[in-house]
């Protein structure tokens, strides 16, 4: 394991991840009364999740109890972490691969198996409900997945090896993948289904991610203009704010001032104000830390 390598890797994010999940602890403890528990047994209750939650290790058991404490969209913060520790000693497997090709074509099949299993693992133990979705031991497969096409992606920069079809797949591809969010909404309940969805996700993410790489067509002239540069600096904290102006927006303003009275306009008009609002204290916290650093 590399805890030096980790440490590097979520020190940008690890402050803003305290904030937020500090922010939700007056949460945490409302839901607790409103259920009964005792004062003792509720801050006992946030005590050992703050403590599983500060080294970022709630996503290893498995549970959403833990993985969606505090933050809820943390679990992703915490499995990244614990991937990190051992990326390290993966990629030094990886680089002895000699059958890449292989590795490309068999690896979306053993994470469709993998997300079986471990799904099956989740209806039959009552402890676990988040070990095929939000685990490293899950996520880690993707992972390996992306150092994989990363090893043919550096060859074939390095050789000069680039087809010419590179720059219209880049729209093709594109358009494959946004159409591919839509639709696949309409075969989330289908439980039959999962296992082909995860498939398709893993298929389509690699080839967008492949083909982005080059850097030939035009989506990735659009991706690299200063606006969506600055887009992507600020994703993570967009993704680590939003979910706790969301937690208490609903039952502060829509249920107690706005009496629980929900519409599509009202609807609306909570997602631009969250949105403006994130992006608002998103922008904030990143100059705060360029100052910060001066």
């Amino acid at each position: 394991m590399s805890i030096d390598f980790a440490k590097a890797k979520i020190r940008k994010l690890y402050l803003l991840y305290v904030v937020t999940m500090l922010a939700m602890v007056l949460m945490l403890l409302a839901q607790g009364w409103l259920h009964g528990k005792s004062l003792l047994m509720n801050l006992g209750t946030v005590a050992v999740k703050l403590a599983i939650c500060a080294p970022l290790v709630q996503s290893a058991f498995g549970t959403t109890h833990l993985s969606h404490a505090f933050n809820g969209v943390c679990w992703f913060f915490s499995t990244l972490a614990l991937i990190y520790l051992v990326s390290p000693w993966l990629m030094k497997r990886i680089a002895g691969w000699h059958h890449v090709w292989r590795a490309v074509a068999v690896l979306p099949v053993v994470i469709v198996v993998l997300y079986v299993v471990f799904g099956m693992a989740d209806a039959q133990v009552s402890f676990l409900d988040d070990f095929a979705y939000g685990s490293p031991y899950m996520r880690v497969w993707f992972v390996v997945y992306g150092m994989v096409l990363a090893r043919i992606i550096f060859a074939w920069r390095t050789n000069g090896t680039i087809p010419e079809w590179m720059s219209s797949a880049e729209i093709s591809v594109a358009i494959f993948c946004i159409a591919w969010f839509f639709l696949r909404n309409t075969f989330v309940e289908m439980g039959s289904a999962s296992a082909l969805l995860r498939f398709v996700d893993v298929l389509l993410c690699g080839g967008l991610l492949f083909i982005l790489s080059f850097e030939r067509g035009r989506v990735s002239r659009l991706l690299e203009r200063p606006g969506f540069l600055r887009l992507g600096h600020l994703a993570m904290y967009v993704y680590l704010i939003h979910y706790p102006l969301r937690m208490y927006w609903e039952p502060i303003v829509l249920k107690r001032v706005m009496g629980n009275q929900m519409s599509d306009a009202l609807g609306a008009i909570s997602v631009i104000i969250i949105v403006a609002v994130t992006m608002a204290l998103a922008v904030a916290w990143d100059r705060w830390q360029i100052a910060r650093r001066r």
